[in-house]
């Protein structure tokens, strides 16, 4: 079980790091997404809104911390899912699952399979674990980060009062 542990936790700190940087990356998307439409929107004179900066960062956080808990338990490693993946992975059989399962017998049987399948374990080159790459999660997260930095820095474009009134309207003659 010792090998079949360590291979665990390496999909467990792959999963936890894809998760915190997708999750990450979805909130500011979502936070950026919002302000960067009103700014372009008033930048292009289209339409003012008075959107406020701390909804939507409150709103990209709490889908971020959603999409990360999700992400993890997506692709966290539990036992039986993972003893699963080997056997697949390895062509196996049920080797793994089955030493999942009597891990506790002390059957002789039972303790001859366990310790062909850690030999078996050790054996494995390390390429055959491919984990997702995590730098593409980390590019697209700096990504969405960049955005919101973007959208909130962004300047909008304001009357520069130069006296011309002729958006205005006609006015009224002045009487003296």
């Amino acid at each position: 079980m010792k090998n079949f542990i360590k291979i665990k936790k390496k999909f467990m700190v792959n999963a936890l790091l894809c998760a915190i940087v997708i999750g990450v990356g979805v909130g500011a998307f979502a936070a950026a997404t919002p302000i960067a439409v009103c700014k372009l929107l008033e930048l292009m004179e289209i339409a003012t809104v008075d959107l406020p900066l701390l909804w939507c960062i409150a709103g990209g956080a709490g889908l971020g911390v959603l999409t990360f808990g999700v992400l993890l338990l997506c692709l966290y490693p539990f036992p039986k899912r993972l003893a699963r993946r080997l056997d697949k992975e390895m062509g196996m059989g049920e080797k793994v699952q089955t030493m999942l399962e009597f891990s506790e017998s002390e059957d002789d049987m039972a303790q001859l399979q366990r310790n062909d399948t850690e030999r078996r374990l050790s054996e494995t080159p390390k390429t055959v674990f491919r984990f997702k790459p995590v730098w593409q999660c980390i590019v697209t997260a700096a990504l969405a980060i960049s955005m919101v930095g973007a959208a909130i820095i962004v300047p909008v474009k304001a009357d520069e009062g130069d006296g011309d009134n002729s958006s205005t309207g006609p006015t009224a003659p002045v009487e003296t």
